[in-house]
């Protein structure tokens, strides 16, 4: 579960709670470039990152 940027590990997140606050994910991989993987039943199955073209941009 991704609680802070600052956070050791991989960022995943259930589904569940993906829906229930998306804007916040999205909002955090934009700010911290670090992708977030999205389980169901506890199994990746999407990976949400900063396009290519916007990496190093701001």
């Amino acid at each position: 579960m991704l609680d802070t940027p600052e956070q050791d590990g991989p960022d995943q997140v259930a589904a569940s709670e993906f829906r229930g606050a998306i804007h916040r994910f999205i909002e955090s991989v934009r700010r911290t470039g670090r992708p977030l993987t999205v389980t169901r039943y506890g199994r990746p199955v999407a990976v949400l990152q900063v396009p290519a073209e916007a990496e190093g941009e701001e």
